[in-house]
């Protein structure tokens, strides 16, 4: 969540945003049996639900982002979206 500040500024709000992130990314990669010791516990449908949050979260944060927040995001989202379909057996 970018500040009239400039890029640079860092705030408490920022680093609940991308924590928050970072949390759901984590549980979404331990329903895909990715994370180590979350073998053999997939839940696709669980997964899916927590990609599609993390999708609402970055549209409603569209224009509060600073630039790295986004590439982040946009990372995360590749990565999560690239592990669900070897997940599902289609990649």
């Amino acid at each position: 969540m970018s500040h009239p500040q400039g890029e640079g500024v860092v705030s408490d709000l920022d680093v609940v945003f991308l924590t928050h992130i970072m949390s759901l990314k984590r549980a979404a990669l331990m329903h895909l049996g990715v994370v180590d010791g979350s073998e053999g516990e997939l839940d696709l449908e669980t997964a899916h639900h927590l990609i599609d949050v993390i999708e609402a979260l970055k549209h409603k944060a569209q224009g509060n982002l600073s630039a790295a927040e986004s590439r982040q995001l946009e990372a995360d989202l590749y990565e999560l979206k690239v592990a669900y379909v070897k997940a599902s057996g289609h990649g």
